[in-house]
């Protein structure tokens, strides 16, 4: 995904979600690639699959169509 698609999927600005991407890139927990996209990376996916493990529901995420 791009910052683009982010700011698409998420509703919100790029200003908000810098911070949050480059933490995520610092944790090696997503790659960006010199096209720009960002890719989640092993540790992001172990990441993501022990945070949802301890959720009691889902995680629900509104998407949005183009």
């Amino acid at each position: 995904m791009n910052l683009k698609d982010f700011e698409d999927l998420l509703g919100v600005p790029k200003e908000h979600l810098e911070f949050t991407l480059w933490y995520l890139k610092e944790g090696q927990f997503v790659t960006r690639t010199d096209n720009g996209r960002f890719y989640i990376t092993l540790k992001g996916v172990d990441l993501a699959e022990s945070m949802a493990e301890k959720r009691s529901e889902p995680l629900k995420l509104n998407t949005c169509v183009a």
